[in-house]
Formats: structure tokens, C-alpha cells, sequence
């Protein structure tokens, strides 16, 4: 059985490898296409804003997470899972937006689709505006790969809400498709971190809940 850092090494090549093929043949044509079917990006943009909420959500669950633990007060466990996912949502916009966008320096479809058309990456010179990873994919993974783990039952429904994110980012013309094959990497190591890093601290049964109880281990 392959030890975790060979499988997310093995994870990594083969992500790299998607993105290298999707910027080389997929991105263009798909940004071409839904930029054809003339959309209404305004208004799918304005709902893409309303992801970001995630980010001031998640830094009130933490800090009331953090607050009834200094308190010794008994935390809810719908309180501490959210503020577990909410962990991995911050940890994934500080790496991707922070460090790796401005690393890449990638044009956006926006940039693409006007003349004199720019295309591909300028290494050093991005920056929180800069298309690669797709920060809105990266947030979301982040959110509900954490949620996969600690509320299995709703897993249906965790991956519905990523996919109608990262199809709506495409067809509002925000992201290629390689960049959101890199946001979903970064999402997912950053959920996978947290929850590592939750399962060293303490019982796995503590972020976990079953109709409202607490479950006796969180599925892997």
C-alpha cells in the first residue's frame, strides 16, 4: 500500500500533467465556446462574488471555535466542523492567492478574449487578480472537502455545490480550465492538511456528527 506523501506525489504529477494538456489544447477552445454563447456573465458573476463570503464565514466559525475553547465551553459539533472547513478555506486563499497567482502571473479569459488576445503565464509578475490556480475553485474544494470527510452522508450534495462552481466560473468566462484543475489541487491538499492536522490534535469523533450526534470515527 503506497504511503500518503507517495500518493500525493503521484497526485501532483498527474495534475500537472492535466494542466500542461489543457493549457497546450483544452483552455482556448472552451473560453472560446462559452464566450460564443453569449451568457449572461454580469449576473453569473455577481453570484460567483457571493463565494467569497466564505472567507469572513469562515473566520467567525474559527474564532468562535477558538473563543469556547479558551472558555472551556462545550463547542457544538456543527460549530467545530465549520470551523475546521473554515480553517482549510484560509489556508487555501493564503497559498493560492497569495503566493501562487502572483508566482504564475497568468492572463484571464477576459484578458484572452480581447485583442491583442494574451495568452499564457509571466512567472514573477502576477498578482491576486491573476487567473492561475482559480482561487474561487480552490476556496470551495477546500470548504467541502472538509465537509466530504466530516458529514459523509452529505457527500452527494458536497460534490453537487463544487461542480456548479467550477461550471459556472467556465461559463462566466472568470477561469480556463486548467486553472481550475490546479484550484481543486490546492484545494484538496489544503482540506486533507486540515483534517490531518485535526486527527493529530484530537478524536476524530469530536468534528464529525450523525443527525445531529456525534459519530464514533470519521471515515477516511
Amino acid at each position: 500500500m503506497m504511503s500518503s506523501p507517495v500518493r500525493w506525489a503521484l497526485a501532483f504529477a498527474a495534475c500537472a500533467a492535466l494542466v500542461a494538456l489543457s493549457v497546450l489544447y483544452v483552455d482556448r477552445p472552451v473560453a472560446l465556446f462559452f464566450r460564443g454563447l453569449d451568457l449572461p456573465e454580469h449576473m453569473l458573476g455577481r453570484a460567483l462574488a457571493a463565494l467569497l463570503l466564505l472567507l469572513p464565514l469562515s473566520a467567525a466559525a474559527v474564532g468562535a471555535s477558538a473563543v469556547a475553547a479558551w472558555r472551556g465551553a462545550a463547542c457544538p459539533a456543527w460549530l467545530q466542523t465549520l470551523s475546521l472547513a473554515g480553517t482549510s478555506c484560509l489556508c487555501a486563499y493564503a497559498v493560492n492567492d497569495l503566493v501562487l497567482k502572483p508566482l504564475f502571473g497568468r492572463y484571464t479569459v477576459g484578458q484572452f478574449v480581447t485583442y491583442p488576445h494574451p495568452y499564457g503565464f509571466v512567472p514573477f509578475g502576477g498578482n491576486i487578480l491573476s487567473g492561475f490556480p482559480s482561487g474561487h475553485t480552490a476556496l470551495i474544494v477546500a470548504f467541502v472537502g472538509v465537509c466530504w470527510v466530516a458529514v459523509p452522508r452529505l457527500r452527494l450534495l458536497w460534490g453537487l455545490i463544487a461542480a456548479i462552481v467550477l461550471a459556472t466560473l467556465l461559463a462566466a468566462g472568470w477561469h480556463f480550465v486548467s486553472d481550475e484543475l490546479a484550484g481543486v489541487f490546492v484545494g484538496a491538499a489544503a482540506a486533507r492538511a486540515t483534517v490531518a492536522a485535526w486527527r493529530v490534535r484530537r478524536s476524530p469523533s469530536a468534528i464529525a456528527y450523525e443527525s445531529g450526534r456525534p459519530v464514533q470515527r470519521m471515515p477516511r
